[in-house]
């Protein structure tokens, strides 16, 4: 078991995805109307730079780099759910999506400068993402099922997203940590991602 620095992953997490910003416009040939594809790279950017507000905290006034850094994970995970949503025909959420800003700001700042709470910033930051990635989930299962042109589409979707990882040999890496005001979890085997292919940009079943 090898124990990593909880700043150190945070950090290498930020620049990887934000390396992403630069790999899906090189990776799309279709015009500036696949608007789809932009939301991925909103949601890598705020991902990446929010990451980098959290572990600079330092240099930010703590409380706001907690605050800020974790809405903008927040609205990362909206931006993933919208390109993703779009790529499936799904309508867009816009009530949704603003209700789960507003509580994410109500309860972080209430358990921030009211009463201050690490634990449950945590699970406040876990439980607004929830709903997001549960309904994702569910989309993308129902997607396999009743459309499967979109299958290769979506095994695509999925190299873009493993794009950071790297070959590294078999082992076993597991690590969980408390620090900068939201919990990191690592675990699993390393194994080597296939990159981005042109294919899930502009395969017919996306568009």
């Amino acid at each position: 078991m090898i124990k990593l620095d909880v700043g150190t992953v945070g950090f290498s997490v930020a620049i990887v995805t934000l390396a992403l910003c630069f790999v899906i416009p090189r990776e799309r040939s279709g015009g500036t109307s696949e608007a789809r594809f932009w939301f991925f790279l909103a949601s890598c950017a705020c991902y990446g730079m929010g990451l980098l507000v959290i572990i600079h905290r330092g240099l930010i006034p703590p409380g706001w780099a907690v605050l800020g850094g974790n809405f903008l994970v927040i609205v990362a995970a909206v931006a993933l759910h919208v390109a993703i949503s779009t790529i499936l025909g799904r309508p867009r959420m816009a009530r949704f999506y603003g209700a789960l800003l507003a509580t994410y700001l109500l309860f972080q700042s209430y358990y921030l400068f009211v009463q201050d709470d690490i634990n449950a910033r945590i699970a406040v930051i876990a439980l607004v993402r929830l709903p997001l990635f549960a309904h994702l989930a569910y989309c993308l299962h129902q997607a396999r099922r009743t459309r499967p042109s979109l299958e290769h589409v979506l095994n695509d979707v999925n190299g873009i997203i493993q794009v950071g990882q790297h070959e590294a040999g078999k082992g076993q890496i597991v690590q969980s940590g408390q620090g900068f005001g939201q919990t990191f979890v690592i675990t699993g085997q390393t194994t080597k991602a296939g990159g981005p292919t042109k294919a899930a940009f502009n395969h017919p079943a996306a568009r």
